[in-house]
């Protein structure tokens, strides 16, 4: 027995062509997104690393100006 859709044969692929280039494009969405999530991943680790370098650079310097003499007679009292 045969099921009447109300669609021919014909129609019915269409629908399903449409339906599957839907889909691709859903996945090529998806991708794309999965390719910024991970870009975005990157810069903000990126910008983490960059933090840390930034910090130690700051206590190498604090540590630094704590280790120079203290030199007021050039300059004059400070």
């Amino acid at each position: 027995m045969k099921v009447v859709t109300g669609f021919t044969g014909k129609e019915r692929l269409e629908r399903e062509i449409e339906e599957l280039q839907r889909q691709k494009k859903k996945v090529k969405l998806d991708g794309q997104i999965k390719k910024l999530e991970l870009k975005e991943q990157r810069v903000e680790l990126e910008m983490e690393r960059q933090i840390m370098e930034s910090e130690k650079q700051i206590e190498d310097l604090e540590r630094q100006i704590k280790e120079l003499p203290l030199c007021t007679h050039a300059l004059g009292p400070i």
